[in-house]
C-alpha cells in the first residue's frame, strides 16, 4: 500500500456538471460582465472544491486539505502520538436541491478516526467497503504503533487482532 493515505470527499455529479459548465463559460462571463465575472468564478470554486485529509506515513505528518481541480492545498502538521485508530459505521445524507424541490438520500459509510490526547480526533478516511476500511486502519496503526478499534456495531467497541485480519480478512477480537 502507498505510504500516503488521502481521503477527499466526493462531489455529487450534478455539482460537478454545474461547476464545469460555469468554468467553460468563464471567458463569456468576462466579456459580458467584466469585473462582475468574479461571481461565477466564486461559484465555480465553491461547486468544484472538495475537503479531505492527507496523511504521509513516512514523515508522520498530516494535513487537512482543500482540493480544486486535482490540486490539493493545506499545511502539513506533525502527527501527534496516536492512541488508536477507530473504524466506525455511520450514515451520510446526500441532499440535492433545485429551485423548488429537494431530495435526500442516505448511504452507509465506514469512517476512520485517529484518536490522540484524551479523545481528540483526526478524521482520516471514509469508504463504503468494510474490508478496505480495516486494511487502511491497520496500515496506519502499524506505522504509528497504535491499535485498531472496531466500532462498526454501535455500543460494542472492541480492539481487533491486526495480524489475524491481515492474513484472513476476518475480524477477531483481542480478549
Amino acid at each position: 500500500m502507498s505510504p500516503t493515505i488521502k481521503f477527499i470527499q466526493k462531489v455529487p455529479l450534478w455539482k460537478t456538471i454545474l461547476g464545469v459548465t460555469f468554468l467553460i463559460n468563464i471567458p463569456l462571463f468576462i466579456l459580458l460582465f467584466g469585473i462582475l465575472a468574479i461571481v461565477p468564478l466564486v461559484l465555480v470554486f465553491q461547486t468544484l472544491k472538495r475537503q479531505g485529509t492527507e496523511i504521509d506515513l513516512n514523515s508522520k505528518k498530516y494535513r487537512n486539505i482543500t482540493s480544486f481541480l486535482g490540486l490539493s492545498f493545506g499545511n502539513w502538521q506533525d502527527l501527534p502520538e496516536i492512541d488508536y485508530v477507530s473504524v466506525f459505521a455511520t450514515t451520510e445524507t446526500v441532499t440535492m436541491r433545485a429551485v423548488s424541490a429537494q431530495s435526500s438520500r442516505n448511504q452507509d459509510i465506514i469512517k476512520l478516526n485517529l484518536f490522540h490526547s484524551r479523545n481528540q480526533k483526526i478524521e482520516a478516511y471514509s469508504t463504503q467497503d468494510k474490508i478496505e476500511a480495516f486494511d487502511v486502519a491497520i496500515q496506519i496503526a502499524e506505522t504509528l504503533s497504535a491499535d485498531v478499534l472496531d466500532a462498526t456495531n454501535k455500543g460494542d467497541n472492541k480492539f481487533i487482532d491486526m495480524d489475524h485480519f491481515k492474513f484472513t480478512k476476518e475480524i477477531k477480537y483481542i480478549s
